[in-house]
């Protein structure tokens, strides 16, 4: 169905939602904890959860390669193999930057991402992002699915940014849904406020920074 994308997996996405927004927001994260870009051990490297078509993703590694002598090494994952196969075709890097189709909640992503960390000598990412995807696994898994994606991504990393969706962006989903005839989001009337984000991460004890939502 046209302009329905059940796990936010726009496919213009990044036509509404510029990156260079993203990246002042980023700039500012960093400036306040350069701590966040001192890897164990060159290179840095990155994972970009629900990378959509990978313009942010390879924006991203660019800015951060500007800051590590190093150098950067970048995985971007989602789960739309479309939107991946666009991005390994505009933005895929020789060894620089790569893009895989994983779904995270899946179980047997894990190899594949701790495959890549292996050819890099290393047991987590320096650096994890995870760019207003965390809405749509509220929605899809609940409170349960939430903290265990959350759960997930802290087990790879070794610092964490997580840009959450306001409530607001929960009920427009709810909306969409409605205005493309489908039934609202089952789970939606059992799901705890996003400050069960900041919950999840305290328990989790990851190093984690939460970025200003992109509303």
């Amino acid at each position: 169905m046209a302009g329905h994308a059940p796990h936010g997996n726009f496919h213009r996405y990044y036509n509404f939602n510029p990156v260079e927004e993203r990246l002042s927001r980023l700039r500012d994260a960093f400036n306040t904890d350069n701590a966040a870009l001192d890897p164990l051990s060159s290179p840095l490297a990155v994972l970009d959860v629900g990378c959509n078509q990978g313009d942010l993703t390879v924006r991203l590694h660019d800015f951060l390669n500007e800051r590590c002598p190093g150098g950067v090494r970048t995985l971007g994952v989602d789960l739309d193999t479309v939107l991946i196969q666009r991005a390994a075709e505009l933005h895929s890097r020789a060894d620089e930057v790569s893009f895989e189709a994983l779904d995270v909640m899946v179980d047997s992503a894990m190899a594949t991402m701790t495959a890549f960390l292996r050819k890099l000598g290393k047991d987590r990412f320096d650096l994890v992002t995870c760019f207003s995807i965390t809405m749509w696994i509220h929605l899809n898994y609940g409170d349960d699915g939430l903290f265990k994606f959350l759960r997930r991504v802290a087990s790879l990393a070794r610092n964490l940014i997580i840009e959450p969706q306001p409530w607001s962006c929960y009920r427009s989903a709810q909306q969409r849904h409605r205005k493309l005839g489908l039934p609202p989001h089952p789970l939606f009337s059992t799901l705890r406020r996003t400050t069960f984000y900041v919950l999840c991460l305290y328990q989790i004890n990851v190093r984690f920074h939460l970025v200003s939502p992109n509303t």
